[in-house]
């Protein structure tokens, strides 16, 4: 039965990176962040530091078939519960590292689909896109967002639902945010998936190319991609991009925090590889730990410590 648990403290992860060396299954994952062994799939949210400070908020899995996006997570758990704690001198971070934890459960099981992207809603071929499933701009259509891929009904892997937050796991995102927000405000929201090995700024409204936030991003994001490159050489061969917000053509969760929480800081993180010649949504495993190591990027590049990176080229 799929509910939302009260936060949850994050509790020390194993210190070894040997974890990585394989995909996690739903359990796994669980038992990695906190030790436990739940019989039920709930949407879980870690919670690691004061919780009186401002609040940084990072999703991973809310497509199902995007398993390493599952394994970013915990990788980020392990480091904050480590020694890499400096973040948390300033604020709190909330992790939800399996936001659809049926459809990923799902992607798993011998009578599965790998390839799943949405969650289990009873009564439907797929089930919703959660993406597509938050209010904001949730049936509309305009010059900056081409409409029709999520306006398809139940038999589409990109359907929006029936109605906005219709989900149980779009709302539990949405519980949490507010939570923080009413807390000690939400001022970072990352949402991290894969793969085209892209970094954005998620805000697509027709004011995103005047928001002051929007232009801070745009100056921010080739940053946080110049880090990413750099680690592990990953730029030598390929290359992470930024996408500015008109490059994407739906509105999705990063645009619902934009707009709902008085404009925080909102990335959409798309892990390698590029492309499926590359390995799509099955990327080897021995490529988890350099690529769930590239979301460390994002600690020192939130938009106020930008001379901590230097811009790198990329080939071609």
């Amino acid at each position: 039965m799929l509910s939302l648990l009260a936060l949850l403290p994050g509790l020390p992860a194993p210190p070894t990176d040997s974890w990585f060396e394989a995909y996690k299954t739903f359990d796994e994952i669980v038992t990695f962040m906190d030790n436990t062994d739940f019989t039920s799939r709930n949407v879980l949210v870690y919670q690691y530091g004061d919780p009186t400070k401002p609040g940084l908020l990072v999703l991973c899995t809310v497509h199902a078939r995007e398993w390493i996006s599952a394994m970013a997570c915990p990788w980020v758990a392990q480091q904050l519960a480590g020694d890499d704690t400096a973040i948390l001198e300033t604020n709190a971070v909330y992790i939800m590292p399996v936001v659809n934890p049926d459809g990923y459960a799902f992607s798993h099981a011998p009578e599965g689909n790998r390839y799943f992207r949405t969650n289990r809603r009873p009564g439907s071929y797929f089930g919703v896109d959660l993406n597509r499933n938050f209010p904001r701009h949730w049936n509309s259509c305009s010059q900056w967002r081409r409409c029709s891929s999520g306006n398809v009904g139940s038999s589409s892997q990109t359907y929006r639902g029936p109605s906005p937050g219709s989900e149980p796991e779009t709302r539990a995102v949405m519980a949490v945010a507010d939570e923080i927000e009413a807390t000690s405000g939400l001022v970072l929201f990352v949402d991290v998936h894969s793969y085209s090995a892209v970094v954005s700024g998620r805000y697509d409204d027709a004011t995103a190319d005047i928001s002051p936030i929007s232009a801070q991003q745009n100056v921010a994001g080739p940053k946080i991609v110049d880090a990413m490159n750099s680690i592990d050489g990953y730029g030598t061969t390929h290359c992470y991009q930024y996408w500015t917000a008109a490059d994407w053509s739906y509105s999705a969760d990063g645009d619902h925090m934009f707009e709902e929480y008085g404009q925080p800081w909102s990335w959409l993180i798309e892990l390698r590889p590029q492309s499926s010649g590359q390995g799509g949504f099955t990327l080897p495993a021995s490529e988890i730990l350099p690529t769930v190591q590239e979301v460390d990027a994002l600690k020192g590049c939130t938009g106020r410590k930008l001379a901590l990176f230097t811009f790198q080229v990329c080939p071609g």
